[in-house]
């Protein structure tokens, strides 16, 4: 059986910083972690 999960990286959301005027995320210095729903889905590939 082949099982092919698709994840995505995105900023960590403890350290998300929003500019003050356009009001949009600023990404820079920002890390990046997992999708925690890609990482769930991950784990339940895993135990099959």
């Amino acid at each position: 059986m082949h099982i092919v999960i698709c994840i995505k990286q995105v900023p960590d959301s403890a350290q998300i910083r929003v500019h003050p005027v356009t009001n949009t995320i600023m990404r820079q210095g920002v890390p990046t972690i997992i999708n925690p729903y890609d990482l769930f889905a991950l784990e339940e590939a895993l135990k099959l």
